[in-house]
């Protein structure tokens, strides 16, 4: 019971992740692609309405074994039937919708911020990179501070049972941002991504001098695992960014949000509720690394270093 029930999580996580594929008008694809995606939309309500169904049967105490099982084999037969349409669709171009969102995700960590993969839409990286080729930065800002707000009770939720350890200074951060306390929630959001980054990568992920060593430590963390569409992201933690740059490179960026220039006492403009959800984006990303701490590491020699 319990491992069907786990298997309809992963199914559902992964029907909704098909449904938050960019809408054509977010990413600039050709018209084959748009059909595809369109009639993959209207397929997929009736995937979503038997998983319903599915999970009805799988949480009901009073359900009958046999019913369930025949509840079983026919959303299989019907989810089968749904998956074998939409295999019939026109080729969806995966690699240009990844390189796209890459982009997207370098332009939005260059600005300081980065999407969440468990609660942030997929298409979003879409949409900002749009935004911000329109030279739409001010919306872009604005759309990622209203998704951050959105999100940031399960990030706190999260983060606290992934460190537990830490609870009580993360709590004391989110607590600090709720009441607007910025100049509080700021430093201690960026100084538990430090200690995090340290527990995650046995080094500071915001040093300069440790930046081969990190590359390193990705490149045989991520070999041989299947992650060909995260690496653009993850890679990004070892790429300057404006959190991460020394003082003296800051100017190369817009209104950044850095670590050194805070920690240090020498910003005394950082106490806005923007900086702080960057904090925050940047708390979780860093955190984001953990499923690989404990992960095979690939010889030297087979693991392939970042290009």
């Amino acid at each position: 019971m319990q491992e069907g029930t786990q298997a309809y999580d992963q199914l559902a996580d992964a029907t909704a992740r098909f449904r938050d594929i960019s809408r054509p008008s977010d990413l600039v694809l050709d018209r084959s692609i748009q059909v595809a995606l369109e009639k993959f939309q209207e397929a997929n309500p009736a995937v979503e309405k038997q998983l319903d169904s599915f999970r009805s049967a799988m949480l009901s105490a009073t359900s009958a074994s046999r019913d369930l099982v025949e509840q079983q084999f026919k959303f299989a037969a019907e989810f089968s039937e749904a998956m074998s349409t939409l295999a019939r669709l026109p080729n969806i171009d995966l690699e240009a919708i990844w390189q796209n969102n890459v982009a997207g995700a370098r332009e939005l960590a260059a600005r300081g911020w980065f999407l969440c993969h468990d609660w942030s839409p997929a298409y979003y990286y879409g949409r900002c990179f749009a935004l911000i080729r329109t030279g739409k930065w001010e919306e872009c800002e604005q759309l990622l501070e209203d998704h951050y707000e959105e999100i940031l009770p399960e990030l706190r939720g999260e983060l606290s049972r992934e460190f537990p350890h830490r609870q009580r200074f993360l709590e004391t951060a989110f607590q600090h941002h709720e009441e607007g306390s910025y100049i509080s929630a700021i430093p201690l959001f960026l100084i538990q991504s430090d200690g995090i980054g340290k527990e995650i990568f046995g080094s500071s992920p915001v040093s300069k001098s440790n930046k081969g060593s990190l590359e390193k430590w990705l490149s045989q963390r991520i070999h041989g695992r299947g992650l060909k569409y995260l690496e653009g992201f993850l890679r990004l933690i070892h790429i300057r960014l404006p959190i991460t740059a020394n003082t003296d490179e800051l100017g190369a960026f817009l209104n950044p949000l850095n670590r050194h220039a805070v920690l240090h006492g020498s910003d005394l403009t950082y106490a806005t509720k923007r900086s702080s959800l960057k904090a925050v984006a940047w708390l979780q990303y860093v955190a984001s690394f953990a499923f690989l701490k404990d992960a095979h590491v690939a010889s030297a020699s087979s693991a392939p270093t970042a290009k």
